[in-house]
Parts: C-alpha cells; structure tokens; sequence
C-alpha cells in the first residue's frame, strides 16, 4: 500500500489553502485553531499555520513543494504493506533520506516548526 492510499486527511484535501476574503483577515493562530477543530482534524495544516505565526520568513509553498518531494521519494522506497504495518519501514526510509532525532535536551524551538524539521533533517519522532 502507498503511502497516499493510507485512509486519512492529506494536507491538499483542505479547503483551508483556498482563503475567502473573510479568512485572510484571520490570524494564523486562528487558522491554527480552525484547522484543529475540523473533524478530522487538520494537523498538518495546523502545523503549517504555527509554523507562519512563530517565524516571519517561513515560505509556505517552498514548505508545500519540498514535502510533495519528500512524499514521492518516500512512496517509491516504501514496501507494499498494510497502513498499520508501514511505520518502522517509513522510519527506516526516513532515517535513509539523512532524517534524524533531534537531540538537544530540552529541545529548542525549531525542532517543533514543520518547515525547519524538513530543512535540518531534525525533529522528534
């Protein structure tokens, strides 16, 4: 199974990335909480708009672009697994493509922004 057949709410499916004229007034916190309170749940989303609010030079396409690429790479290396079987083959290949735990105790900021995760390679599992 690929990764983008796993029963979920992707991050393109969401009406959020469509702004009306009453949601470009909004803050990105408030974007923030929207996406949380849909059901399912936005996370991703969310992640994105904490990410805009917490640092003025994030670029949310480049963002968008670099995990389109990372999911290509990701879905072509993955085995044909049921989803509940996928997560130890998908931290095997993440651990390939150079992403590693992030190891500063207590974690800094940045290890919690999406966008500096996909750039240093670094976060939490």
């Amino acid at each position: 199974m690929a990764l983008d057949e796993i029963p979920a709410r992707g991050y393109k499916e969401s009406s959020y990335w469509i702004f009306s004229c009453t949601e470009r007034s909004m803050t990105p916190r408030q974007h923030c909480l929207a996406c949380l309170q849909q059901t399912p749940p936005s996370v991703f989303e969310a992640a994105l708009w904490v990410s805009s609010e917490h640092d003025a030079h994030f670029a949310r396409h480049a963002v968008i672009s670099d995990m389109d690429q990372l999911q290509r790479q990701i879905d072509a290396a993955l085995p044909v697994l049921p989803a509940p079987e996928l997560a130890q083959p998908l931290l095997r290949q993440l651990n390939a493509l150079g992403f590693q735990q992030y190891d500063w105790n207590p974690p800094k900021p940045d290890s919690a922004l999406l966008h500096k995760v996909v750039q240093q390679r670094r976060g939490q599992p």
